[in-house]
């Protein structure tokens, strides 16, 4: 089954939150206590190039971002404060099945390109990759300097 399909708008500079539930047909939230997740933008699909790399279990996660160049190679991030907790709460704190909170600080994200980009989310158990969620990035710039 294709990955859902959602577009986000972030804030450039402003400390990003976003609180997701990966249910069943039937509304029911899905044990996460064996996956790990990455969440990925790209300034356009094809490049090599990452934006941002967010990374998390049921214990939580890391962030990444390019620092001042805004842009960044896999294992070449600036870390930055926040990441991605699995079945958490709309709060992150951990303890509801399918609950998914990913925060990232405000400084990451004042580097992020203004623009449209790409993202997919993907969790991950054992060697399978399951993308659920996928669309575009829009950094609107920020103009409080």
């Amino acid at each position: 089954m294709p990955a859902a399909k959602h577009d986000i708008t972030v804030d450039q500079g402003a400390t990003f939150k976003l609180f997701l539930e990966y249910q069943t047909k039937g509304s029911t939230g899905i044990n996460l206590d064996e996956y790990g997740a990455q969440f990925q933008v790209r300034r356009y699909s094809s490049t090599d190039n990452l934006l941002l790399d967010i990374l998390g279990d049921t214990i939580g996660g890391n962030v990444f971002g390019g620092g001042s160049t805004g842009y960044f190679s896999l294992g070449n991030g600036v870390q930055g404060t926040g990441g991605m907790t699995l079945n958490s709460g709309p709060t992150g704190q951990y303890g509801q099945n399918g609950g998914i909170y990913i925060q990232v600080d405000a400084n990451t994200m004042k580097n992020l390109p203004e623009g449209r980009h790409f993202y997919n989310f993907e969790l991950i158990k054992d060697d399978e990759i399951y993308r659920i969620l996928q669309g575009r990035f829009e950094v609107i710039p920020e103009i409080v300097r």
